[in-house]
């Protein structure tokens, strides 16, 4: 994660445009952001049924190959799901917990505000700012509670991050 703050060089306090008007409107903002970068997350393939006959309902397919090679990482089949294999009758299967690695997470946010001084106890605090910023697609994991070895969303991101929000506020500060 990496969350940078930068007080723009204008104004009184900067470089550029020190005194008139120029420096009035200019002077005294702040940009800032959050940007963050997340490998994806692992995670565990079950059935949909209880096919060890156990009563559990916690039991996984065979795994006959490596579900993250070969993958096609798309919506419609973020997994390899030919990796896996129907286990025998009254068995658990063989995949380990957590085979699968899920999508990554990318996402930048970012903001731009600054205080005007309101007589001597008074200050207005102007802000605006945006959540993810590039209105980058950031899907979950498969839903492991309905997306469940041999069923008809195997495989298939169904959901995902917010998109682009935009917030402006204003606040007196006494």
């Amino acid at each position: 994660m990496l969350s940078p703050v930068y007080d723009l060089p204008f104004g009184r306090r900067g470089k550029y445009l020190t005194n008139g008007w120029g420096a009035r409107l200019a002077g005294g903002w702040q940009v800032s952001s959050i940007v963050q970068w997340q490998t994806g997350r692992p995670f565990t393939i079950y059935y949909g049924t209880d096919n060890s006959q156990t009563g559990e309902n916690a039991d996984r397919p065979n795994l006959v190959s490596n579900p993250n090679q070969n993958a096609p990482h798309s919506v419609s089949q973020w997994f390899n799901t030919s990796a896996f294999s129907a286990a025998p009758l009254g068995s658990f299967g063989n995949e380990g917990r957590n085979a699968v690695e899920g999508p990554g997470y990318v996402n930048a946010d970012a903001s731009i505000a600054r205080e005007f001084p309101v007589g001597d106890r008074f200050s207005l605090h102007l802000r605006a700012d945006s959540f993810n910023l590039a209105n980058h697609p950031n899907f979950y994991d498969p839903n492991p509670g309905t997306d469940t070895y041999g069923s008809g969303s195997f495989g298939k991101l169904s959901q995902a991050y917010d998109q682009r929000e935009e917030q402006f506020s204003l606040k007196l500060i006494f």
